[in-house]
């Protein structure tokens, strides 16, 4: 076995690949880019982000991170002025106003052009306005995943592991006497929900899901919190879950909810059933009260025959592993 010479030369680092993300107020877009492209690039890159006229970090912006489980720590709003000292790789404007009022950067760099509408400007309830940033966010995430592609750099692929969880029991309907949407999880559903809760929580690391999106209906509702609260990761609720669903309903739920590599969505049949025999190219394939599947996606959208078939665990089986 030969032996390091003197003076032998280390393996060869790359630098990472460093973006600075340009918009007005560096309080929304710019922000959701940098933390993004930190998230999906890793090591691979160094993100950044500034505004022609800062003003400060929006609260929904950081709603919206938290709610995806995203790290928002460190996170300040500042000027162009302020990093022009600093070399980058590339510089994207991720709206029209700034691209027009940004200033010079020095050095040798690419540029890029997002134009991307503003969730700030969007009036109406909070909720709405919520929905505006959640929007955003997905749509800076696919915008990040392209350009990591682009790029060659790990992360622009990502494979979605897709979680379809039945609610857990909750009685006969044709007994219970209030709406319907209000009916709760029996006894019997709790424990299920709680039993899957403990099967999930036994997976390696990365294998459970990282996001909850629910059915408004309380018996989902309460499934997606039981277990989800056991995992610690976040719930969303999504009423188009309450109707009928197809693959662009479901690919727009996901789209809406923001950034997830194991999105689990909660809710009913006879839809789950169908939308389970879709994803895999068959005819429907029931689910169960209480039944979880994970179908593996390749690629960035969700397509007839697509999905490769991980489990699917009827609730006896998920009772009888707790």
């Amino acid at each position: 076995m030969g032996s390091k010479g003197k003076g032998s030369a280390a393996p060869a680092v790359s630098a990472p690949l460093r973006v600075l993300f340009v918009c007005t107020g560096n309080s929304a877009r710019s922000i959701l880019g940098e933390v993004l492209l930190r998230y999906r690039g890793g090591d691979a890159v160094a993100a950044f982000s500034a505004g022609t006229a800062p003003k400060g970090l929006n609260p929904l912006t950081l709603r919206v991170l938290a709610e995806a489980g995203l790290p928002a720590e460190g996170l300040a709003s500042k000027s162009v002025a302020s990093v022009l000292d600093q070399p980058y790789d590339w510089v994207i404007t991720v709206c029209d106003e700034a691209r027009d009022a940004c200033p010079v950067i020095p050095g040798a760099h690419k540029t890029a052009h997002w134009s991307l509408s503003d969730p700030a400007a969007v009036e109406g309830t909070e909720e709405e306005r919520l929905a505006a940033f959640r929007t955003t966010l997905a749509t800076v995430d696919r915008r990040v995943r392209s350009f990591l592609r682009e790029e060659r750099i790990s992360g622009g692929d990502a494979m979605t592991a897709l979680h379809l969880l039945r609610h857990a029991h909750a009685g006969d309907p044709a007994k219970y006497r209030g709406d319907d949407a209000e009916r709760p999880l029996s006894d019997r559903g709790r424990r299920q929900a709680s039993a899957l809760a403990k099967l999930l929580v036994a997976l390696p690391k990365g294998e459970a899901p990282d996001l909850f999106i629910t059915s408004p209906r309380l018996r989902s509702a309460q499934t997606a919190e039981i277990v989800a609260k056991a995992l610690g990761v976040p719930v969303v609720s999504d009423e188009r879950l309450a109707a009928a669903l197809d693959l662009d309903v479901v690919a727009d739920i996901l789209a809406t909810a923001g950034p997830a590599e194991r999105p689990c969505i909660v809710g009913h049949d006879p839809d789950f059933s169908e939308l389970l025999g879709a994803l895999l190219g068959t005819r429907p394939i029931p689910m169960r009260k209480g039944a979880i599947a994970r179908v593996d996606i390749a690629g960035p959208r969700l397509a007839l025959g697509r999905g490769t078939l991980r489990f699917l665990l009827p609730p006896e089986l998920v009772s009888g592993a707790s």
